[in-house]
């Protein structure tokens, strides 16, 4: 109920604010009224856009927590490479396979991190600390991709299955 009254509530007040500041800014002059309907038209998207809980810290916290579990996940990644000697095909498809995924997923949330730039402050001191996580995040998987490539591959060897002693039975 609460959420149905917002969205109609903050919508009306907005056109409210756009006819009232523009019917006392245009008896002064008629340039002035056009520059007071353009500020009250972006303050109440501004205004939507908050109600629909699109605040600027809001929009970067997912971004935060992609790039904090990418960081957890290329750590595991090197403490496992770090104590193999050598791994299986299948391991080293695996690793590359984890590698992508991350790379990926970095790109991803550069690729938000634009998004919201581009609709909010793009200079904050929150942006520059993401792009830079971002950037240190890529060097990790790189390192982890240089480590992946310096271990030997070997083929995994099939079992060898010792023959069991059977009683002998006369």
């Amino acid at each position: 109920m609460k959420t149905s009254l917002l969205k109609i509530t903050v919508p009306v007040l907005a056109i409210g604010l756009a006819f009232s500041a523009q019917g006392s800014v245009s008896a002064t002059s008629p340039d002035a009224g056009t520059q007071a309907k353009v500020n009250v038209e972006v303050n109440a998207g501004k205004e939507i856009s908050l109600a629909k809980g699109g605040d600027f810290t809001h929009r970067l916290t997912p971004i935060d927590e992609r790039i904090f579990s990418v960081n957890s996940e290329i750590e595991e990644i090197i403490v496992v490479l770090e104590d193999a000697e050598s791994i299986t095909f299948e391991e080293y498809f695996f690793y590359q396979e984890k590698l992508n995924s991350l790379d990926n997923r970095l790109n991803a949330s550069t690729n938000q991190l634009n998004a919201v730039t581009k609709k909010f402050d793009g200079d904050s001191v929150e942006v520059t600390e993401l792009e830079l996580e971002i950037e240190a995040s890529f060097v990790a998987t790189l390192e982890a991709q240089n480590l992946l490539d310096s271990i030997d591959v070997v083929p995994e060897l099939p079992e060898i299955e010792e023959p069991t002693e059977e009683p002998i039975t006369q």
